[in-house]
């Protein structure tokens, strides 16, 4: 969860909404007895709270941001399933895609030989790696889906450290880009040499490229500074929105202090029976992505926490990211669902502001 979603986390903890007779109705999955079951909560301020925050001075009051949405999108459960990864078999396995080439299970071991280097970089293992992401190359070029071939062999030795689901579906998610881009690299020059000093640490960091500014830029003429001056027109006001990270997946109750790379989660292989050291919240930490109540929530405060009045704001830009960062475990249907239920919050709870996706 970024920090603009989480300092807005603790203002939705306060101001849930400028209309306090009109509460906020989550439904979750909660993790309870060892078991991941649906609940509803709905939250409401106290007339203390709401008094205090109204007479504090923080901003303008603002209007209701409740208006009439031009789309209405509903999730379906199913759409959020976690994937199953099926082992390699077949010739894949056993055989090559064409002479001269290793096999899946060759591969995988040849892969594994560079993570027991340890990161030690020397010429010897420096030149190993570069054989062998050059002998990946080689196959890639054949046949682009590589890394899903040899998923399984080479995840197989690194389970006691790295769950099977985790390391196999970071290869297959990737094999499609890299299997494109590894082919048109050199394997034997500076390319692979980074690769193997960032990935595998075989290798030094090559030298950067000494560049000749004069030739690079020779014939053109730098432009004279522009002379600003004073404007008159009042500001436009543009609310900008970044990092929705949105989590259909989020367990309320599961661990938020996990060692894996997604926390506030009941993943397949998660055991269950583990005692909870920090419980996850209904409105998000820090280590996890943004669950529905905190992304909802924020709407109901941009008002308080801006000062100014969704009428106020000429338009919105929204620069991503979107989708939760469970890489390994994303479905195209999960992804298309992600979008939609987000830009559904961004249709209910933005008052009619126009928003615009931008990139870069």
């Amino acid at each position: 969860m970024k920090i603009p979603l989480l300092v807005a986390a603790v203002w939705a903890f306060l101001v849930q909404a400028e209309d306090t007779t009109s509460p906020l109705t989550f439904t979750y999955s909660t993790l309870t007895n060892h078991t991941v079951a649906p609940a509803t909560t709905t939250y409401s301020l106290n007339s203390s709270i709401a008094s205090s925050i109204t007479t504090s001075g923080i901003g303008k009051k603002s209007s209701s941001y409740a208006h009439s949405a031009p789309t209405s999108y509903t999730v379906n459960p199913a759409d959020l399933a976690y994937p199953s990864f099926s082992n390699v078999v077949g010739p894949l396995a056993s055989s090559a895609p064409a002479p001269g080439l290793l096999n899946a299970t060759q591969l995988a071991y040849e892969a594994l030989a560079l993570i027991l280097q340890l990161k030690v970089a020397n010429s010897t293992n420096c030149q190993t790696c570069k054989n062998v992401m050059s002998t990946v190359a080689a196959r890639m070029k054949v046949q682009q889906e590589t890394l899903s071939d040899i998923a399984t062999p080479f995840c197989l030795p690194l389970q006691s450290f790295l769950p099977m689901p985790i390391c196999i579906g970071l290869l297959k998610v990737g094999s499609t880009d890299i299997g494109g881009i590894f082919p048109a690299m050199d394997m034997q020059g500076d390319d692979d040499q980074i690769i193997c000093a960032f990935m595998f640490g075989s290798c030094e960091l090559p030298a950067p490229p000494q560049l000749d500014l004069h030739t690079l830029f020779k014939g053109t003429k730098k432009p004279a500074p522009r002379e600003l001056s004073t404007c008159k027109k009042e500001p436009l006001k543009v609310l900008h929105i970044s990092d929705y990270h949105l989590d259909m997946r989020y367990v309320v109750g599961s661990e938020a202090n996990c060692t894996g790379p997604v926390c506030c989660r009941v993943f397949p292989y998660t055991n269950v029976s583990t005692p909870i050291g920090e419980p996850a919240s209904l409105f998000g930490n820090y280590l996890c992505d943004t669950p529905e109540a905190l992304a909802t929530s924020v709407f109901r405060s941009v008002p308080r926490v801006t000062g100014y009045e969704w009428g106020d704001f000429s338009f919105g830009i929204f620069t991503g990211d979107l989708v939760s960062h469970d890489l390994w475990e994303l479905t195209e249907p999960y992804v298309l669902s992600e979008e939609l239920e987000s830009y559904q919050q961004f249709f209910d709870g933005m008052g009619g502001v126009k928003l615009y996706p931008t990139l870069g």
